[in-house]
């Protein structure tokens, strides 16, 4: 239940797709509007109390589904993280590109990267280093 039932999929009543939860919201689904809010404010604020617990970061990694390929939440979550110094381009932010990229401004006091996750390379060679102890 924990793993299929809550999150998104409790709070839209929509499968956990970012993206349609995203066109919901969009459409006025007060559900979906409501969801990307907790979404974007429990992000801002886990990145805020590492920022405070570390006494600063050096930078921030965007990676998996939603980090790589959700520019507005991107954006979003950073947005109230301003005041820390943190400043990321637009046009960088929204740029359909492949590979680890900056996303932030040179005057950003925090490197802002996406990441691409690429699991399931690692899944393979995992497997490969696996395969290979057992012989």
């Amino acid at each position: 239940m924990l793993n299929h039932s809550s999150g998104m999929v409790a709070l839209t009543g929509m499968a956990g797709d970012m993206k349609e939860v995203r066109k919901a919201a969009a459409k006025g689904n007060a559900q979906a509007v409501l969801a990307l809010k907790i979404f974007t404010r429990s992000v801002t604020k886990a990145i805020g109390g590492f920022c405070w617990l570390l006494g600063g970061l050096d930078a921030i990694v965007f990676a998996g589904g939603v980090g790589e390929h959700d520019a507005p939440g991107r954006a979003e979550i950073l947005a109230d993280l301003q005041d820390l110094g943190i400043a990321v381009s637009p046009p960088l932010n929204e740029a359909r590109a492949s590979g680890v990229r900056r996303i932030s401004t040179s005057e950003s006091k925090t490197a802002v990267f996406v990441v691409p996750a690429e699991e399931d390379l690692m899944i393979a060679r995992h497997v490969d280093q696996m395969a290979r102890s057992e012989k």
